[in-house]
Order: C-alpha cells, then structure tokens, then sequence
C-alpha cells in the first residue's frame, strides 16, 4: 500500500516522505526487511531519490531507508551491485557541503 501510494505520486514530495518514513520504521522491524524488498522498495526509493534529487531531505529520507535495508548482505549486495548506488552518489554529490548526507552514503557504501 505505501509502496503503491509513493508509485502513484511520484511527484508529491509530502507523499514520498511520509512514505520514506513508514517505510523506515516498517523496515526497523527485522521480520519486515523481506516484504518491503520484495515488494519493490528499494527500486521505488531510488525513483523518489532521482524524481526530488534537489531536496535533501528527500535524500536524506531515502538514504537512510537503503542503510536500513542494506543491514541485510543480500540487500547490500543488491543496492550496490545492480548500480543503485548511483543514486546514492548522485545525492552525495547533489549535497556536497551537507555533512548528515555524506555520513549517510557513506554508511550505505561500507555496509558491503
């Protein structure tokens, strides 16, 4: 539902942070990591991330979705072994000078 509802607005930028967010704390929970992956999650975060690459919060949001998906090898493997993680570094470059967005692909990129 959040994943169909952040696919149906690409383009709302309250949309896809309110689904970043649910997102995250729906993937906090170990048990949920596979239902969201499988559902799509982490192409739809990517899209949202490369639709509001201007909005660091967005990036931020996004980021910080990947990190926790990518706690799981397999979903680090995958985020950075099919080219998603150009979309983490199109928001680390996007937002050079913003220190919270470095830390955050940074994490993403060493939890291969």
């Amino acid at each position: 539902m959040v994943l169909s509802a952040m696919t149906a607005h690409m383009g709302q930028v309250v949309v896809q942070g309110q689904g970043c967010m649910m997102l995250c704390i729906l993937a906090s929970d170990n048990s949920n990591v596979e239902v969201v992956t499988s559902a799509g999650g982490i192409q739809v975060v990517l899209m949202v991330m490369m639709v509001h690459v201007g909005d660091v919060h967005m990036q931020g949001l996004g980021c910080t979705m990947l990190r926790i998906l990518a706690s799981d090898n397999h979903n680090a493997a995958a985020i950075i072994d099919d080219g998603s993680i150009h979309g983490v570094l199109m928001a680390m470059t996007a937002h050079s000078g913003h220190v919270r967005m470095q830390g955050f692909g940074c994490q993403i990129a060493c939890s291969r």
